[in-house]
């Protein structure tokens, strides 16, 4: 401003002094920038004078020639001579003379100076190593991108430089990429927290059914292993390990409740189906509003669609003259409040389950409806706990082999966050607090909704480890085991079909010896001719124990248990008399469940299997008696200890046939 001093401020900024009346007011650019309305600055400082009233405000036309630019209204009221008062009433000089307040008369504090607009805060942003690398990945990939139309010569001596260049400027970037002057360098950025889900009870059916099932239409989900010889799963096959297995059965759940109605015909049936007569069973909480089993896993807006559609049709004012009506209504209202406190449960005892072992979160879709991924953590446990103690024969060398294993891709699905003692520890140990886990009702009701096969697989697995803790406790087990058993009753159909088993290997009417603790000792006079040639075929097909293993996944074993398991099953389907027919019961068990739509669209292509799951250890261990081992790494027969070829089934049957 022409005639006022120019000074410096503690931190570099111009400051021109001002001067008007008694006082004095230092205005600096970054002030003066944050200034809208200069009107609004003067008059609150300098009172009334240099402008009009605001009853006696100019028009717009008058008032243009005032309109001049900030430091013109300065230099003007500096240089203006003070107003002569009239002579009969003078006018006191006070509002002129009055200072302004202390926080306009002090220039700022260096430290809360704003910088100049326009320009950024120059703060050091570090960058740690990993993003120096990614950028200079990312330089190189753009420098290579732009040369690719240059010779190769040409093109290997520009690279570094080119490189060079787009580096600097990536640099660059990620430097000025710090917060705005109104967000402090030294915050940390606010990250806005996800938005609460939506209350089920208050959504309508459009934004219930996209929860139910997000996907487009149209969209088809992931396939699961086709079967192999007639058979959908053998023996001891880790499929709880195998992610594309997991999503698939989450997947082919999701599609089947974006097709799954409920449509209530009759309210009186349906009354009379929630409210049984007396004497009958009262149905559980997932049968009254036809969620669970057959339906396959359910979460939060399954319960909420099933209730939503029942009560609708149920309610007691659309059914004045049914007199279970209220009853029925109150029901359903129990039966949604039952499952909602079982899926936290269910969630509750997977956690558990999987903080035993090194395994990640589950997906969203898993823990969506945890059902299929609950049994999947359970039978991993009781995997684990079979494939880390020796079955059957297993020499020295195998042993070894199967700890080594237990470090490899392959085998890490067994590997516990402690060691392999602890584990086994935790699992013997005599409060059973593992064991005990297995006599949860969630635990069932995950069970229910699981496909057969996998639940034939978990059946057969409780069972064997119940009979390894006998064998090596001189026949007795703990008592949580007798819940077990109570949990899961379909486990005492497996061992009557095994004692069928046990029944056809020795020959009709010997009876084998015992040995230490009382197991049954088979001679080589005890077999009957079906074992002993199956035997053959057995020693055959499988490897040596001292050189390899055959994982569950290899053609020849499952052509052998599937060939194996016919001979047995087939003959019990045409025989005649009591054991035939609780054969026939047993092997339900096993047989395939009839296809549903949503199997055909994750098996398309496939021909029906006729077995959901064969018991192939079961099988091996009982007719390999002597010879076959099982341990992490697969199934063997050991034999004599000789090394020997593998044979393919087909060849191993044209040989015993000679």
């Amino acid at each position: 401003m022409p005639g006022c001093p120019v000074e410096t401020d503690g931190v570099g900024h111009q400051v021109e002094v001002v001067g008007h009346g008694d006082f004095t007011i230092q205005l600096t650019a970054p002030i003066l920038a944050t200034i809208p309305d200069p009107d609004v600055l003067f008059g609150g400082v300098f009172g009334t004078a240099g402008r009009s009233t605001p009853e006696k405000r100019p028009t717009p036309s008058n008032n243009r020639e005032k309109r001049r630019s900030l430091w013109g209204q300065v230099e003007a009221m500096t240089t203006a001579p003070p107003p002569v008062p009239p002579a009969r009433a003078p006018a006191p000089p006070a509002p002129l003379a009055a200072p302004p307040a202390a926080p306009l008369a002090a220039p700022p504090a260096a430290p809360l100076a704003a910088p100049p607009v326009g320009k950024k805060c120059e703060v050091e942003v570090i960058l740690s190593d990993e993003e120096r690398t990614a950028l200079a990945q990312r330089a190189e990939e753009m420098a290579l991108k732009s040369l690719q139309n240059l010779p190769p010569e040409k093109r290997t001596k520009a690279l570094p430089a080119v490189t060079a260049g787009i580096l600097k400027r990536l640099l660059s970037q990620a430097r000025n990429d710090e917060p705005t002057p109104s967000s402090p360098p030294h915050m940390p950025e606010r990250v806005e927290a996800p938005p609460p889900p939506p209350a089920l009870d208050t959504c309508d059916d459009e934004e219930l059914e996209r929860l139910r099932c997000s996907h487009r239409v149209g969209w088809a989900p992931k396939e699961l292993p086709p079967p192999q010889d007639g058979v959908e799963a053998f023996g001891d096959d880790p499929w709880f390990a195998q992610l594309e297995v997991r999503e698939a059965l989450a997947e082919a759940v999701e599609a089947h409740h974006g097709s799954f109605k409920i449509l209530v015909g009759d309210p009186a049936a349906e009354i009379a189906r929630i409210c049984p007569s007396e004497g009958s069973a009262p149905l559980k909480s997932g049968a009254v509003l036809r969620l669970g089993g057959a339906n396959g896993g359910f979460g939060e807006p399954d319960v909420a669609y099933a209730y939503r559609q029942l009560s609708r049709a149920l309610h007691p004012d659309k059914n004045p003259d049914h007199p279970h009506a209220g009853e029925a209504f109150r029901r359903l209202k129990e039966a949604q409040d039952e499952l909602k406190q079982s899926l936290e449960q269910q969630r509750n005892v997977l956690r558990g389950f999987s903080a035993l072992f090194r395994v990640k979160d589950e997906g969203e879709l898993q823990m969506k409806r945890p059902q299929c991924a609950l049994l999947a953590e359970a039978s991993r446990l009781l995997g684990a706990v079979l494939a880390l103690t020796p079955q059957g024969f297993v020499p020295p060398g195998a042993l070894q082999r199967a700890n080594a294993f237990l470090r490899l891709p392959e085998g890490t699905w067994a590997w516990s966050t402690a060691s392999t003692e602890a584990l086994l520890a935790q699992w013997r140990d005599e409060k059973g607090q593992l064991l005990e886990a297995f006599t949860e009702p969630v635990l069932r009701n995950a069970y229910d909704c699981a496909p057969k096969r996998y639940r034939a697989q978990f059946l057969c697995l409780l069972a064997r480890a119940a009979q390894l803790e006998s064998d090596a406790s001189d026949g007795c087990v703990r008592r949580t085991w007798s819940k077990v058993f109570e949990m899961f009753p379909e486990i005492q159909l497996w061992q009557e079909l095994r004692q069928l088993i046990l029944k056809k290997r020795q020959v009709h009417g010997r009876r084998p010896k015992r040995g230490a603790h009382g197991l049954v000792k088979m001679g080589e006079a005890d077999w009957s001719s079906w074992a002993k040639r199956w035997r053959k075929l057995i020693l055959a097909v499988l490897p040596s124990g001292e050189e390899e293993a055959a994982a569950w996944s290899d053609p020849e074993l499952r052509k052998l248990c599937a060939a194996l398991w016919r001979d047995f099953a087939d003959p019990l389907e045409k025989e005649d008399g009591e054991d035939a027919a609780t054969a026939r019961r047993c092997l339900n068990l096993f047989r395939a469940e009839s296809r549903k739509s949503s199997d055909v669209e994750c098996q398309q292509g496939a021909a029906p299997a006729e077995w959901a799951f064969v018991p192939a250890s079961d099988l091996l261990l009982l007719l390999g008696e002597g010879f076959v081992g099982v341990t992490l790494e697969g199934v063997f027969a050991a034999g004599d200890g000789a090394r020997r070829a593998r044979l393919a089934f087909a060849s191993a049957i044209f040989r015993t046939m000679m």
